[in-house]
């Protein structure tokens, strides 16, 4: 914010002190006036937008504590500086100075006093931009969460809208960090099964020979010895992530239940019914696999007859901005720090980085990034190497502590093992070919534009 786009406030019931602030800030480019008394101040905060508010710590008898009470319910955003009294008044305001963001003294000089408004100044910018982006952003599960305005996350917000009114079974797809949860979260809270659990379970955690337990329940001579996910998930939604884990006998039971809305658990006879909503998600390519007989066809179909494609955050990279401002916001209110600016030259660089772990890695980063960072504007210089992990050392993956962490390990080894073999690839061919990329690319049977493409996501140069 430049000083003529700051309006201030002055209240303080000294008519030639509020003159001399007046004339001060209006010669410095403040737009700014002065009242003295608390009605006339609240007056003014409805007729303009207020920004900054250089207050007395008391004003006809109202205690500082009790006009920012007032001023904070007409306008919570309001950076409020507290002008300290010299002499036993200036003692009665000592038990106020917290609650402002800033203190002066009443016999401040010129020179003292617009360091102190230029840093209000920032902190009331942050303190709107985030409001804005928090109003542009909906609701923590709302169809507007997945945060974005290109047209892919346009188009799946649509279609989220769309299904979220129904029961229709539905098939999430998208690399690993996509979101699929957070857009199962978001189907479920807006629809009409919103008041009843929603049970998320990783299919790819469970061995094999437990998954129809863990899923549907264990009896024994009538006796219930595992209660199952289903029944957990009864009046719900049920989230199944990693569904091309499952086994064959389990796909079978849970078509069945798609079909009649009834389970039988393991080891009993007996069916019961069940009233939910099943979500599936899935990073594999299901069709191919109900092709190949390694996933049942019964159940892709009856699972993908809404299908809802998450796109990777490198077809997207025009939503970057808004992610970073949205996570630096997050993670700036977790560690109770104030918001900082992103610079023109850093937000570029994180567009202009692959982001092969999507919006998770994008996440994750910004969250190191808070910790790591001290001052007010991250520059590139702020953000540690992308392809370079931050602990270097020979200590090797470290070792998960729980399934969610495995589930995100096994990812992360797989993706990393794949670039590699990718990298290796190119430049084997690449460099049989005098790094002419239409004979390399013919030479490995690839399309030309994909083979350059490939290239691209490794940011494959000659002489790089």
């Amino acid at each position: 914010m430049t000083g003529s786009d700051v309006q201030v406030l002055v209240l303080h019931e000294d008519e030639v002190l509020g003159e001399r602030f007046v004339k001060w800030l209006a010669r410095e480019g403040y737009s700014v006036e002065a009242v003295e008394n608390v009605e006339e101040a609240l007056r003014s905060i409805e007729e303009i937008r207020v920004d900054i508010l250089l207050c007395g710590g008391r004003v006809h008898g109202t205690p500082f504590a009790q006009i920012l009470d007032s001023v904070r319910s007409a306008d919570e955003d309001i950076t409020t500086i507290l002008i300290a009294d010299a002499g036993p008044a200036k003692s009665t305001a000592k038990g106020t100075k917290s609650a402002a963001y800033d203190t002066v003294e009443a016999s401040v000089k010129s020179g003292q006093l617009l360091p102190v408004l230029a840093r209000a100044a920032e902190r009331c910018r942050l303190l709107r931009e985030n409001r804005r982006f928090q109003r542009e952003l909906g609701s923590r599960y709302g169809p507007e969460s997945l945060l974005g305005s290109s047209p892919a996350i346009q188009r799946v917000t649509r279609l989220a809208r769309r299904v979220a009114s129904t029961a229709t079974p539905v098939l999430l797809s998208g690399k690993p960090g996509t979101g699929k949860e957070h857009m199962a979260r978001i189907i479920h809270t807006n629809s009409p099964r919103s008041a009843g659990p929603f049970i998320p379970l990783d299919c790819g955690v469970i061995p094999k020979e437990s998954q129809e337990a863990e899923l549907f329940g264990q009896e024994e001579e009538g006796d219930i010895l595992r209660r199952g996910i289903f029944l957990e998930a009864d009046g719900g939604t049920l989230f199944l992530d990693e569904i091309e884990s499952i086994s064959s006998e389990v796909q079978v039971k849970l078509l069945k239940v798609l079909d009649r809305g009834r389970f039988t658990p393991a080891g009993s006879t007996r069916s019961r019914p069940i009233d939910l909503r099943l979500i599936a998600a899935t990073d594999a390519n299901l069709a191919k696999a109900s092709r190949e007989g390694r996933f049942l066809a019964d159940l892709y179909r009856r699972l993908s007859a809404v299908r809802i494609v998450l796109p990777p955050l490198n077809k997207r990279p025009g939503d970057i901005p808004i992610l970073v401002r949205h996570f630096l916001a997050r993670h700036a209110a977790a560690n109770n720090r104030d918001l900082p600016r992103i610079s023109h030259a850093a937000m570029k660089a994180l567009q202009a980085y692959n982001w092969p772990g999507n919006v998770r890695e994008l996440e994750r980063f910004i969250e190191r990034t808070m910790v790591m960072f001290e001052g007010n504007l991250i520059r590139p210089e702020d953000l540690s190497p992308f392809d370079i992990p931050a602990d270097s050392g020979d200590e090797g993956e470290p070792v998960p502590g729980d399934s969610e962490q495995l589930k995100e390990a096994k990812k992360r080894i797989r993706d990393q093992a794949i670039a590699e073999v990718e990298k290796a690839f190119l430049l084997r061919a690449l460099n049989a070919h005098g790094w002419n990329i239409t004979r390399a690319a013919r030479a490995v049977k690839m399309q030309r534009s994909n083979f350059q493409a490939m290239m691209g996501k490794y940011n494959l140069k000659r002489g790089g």
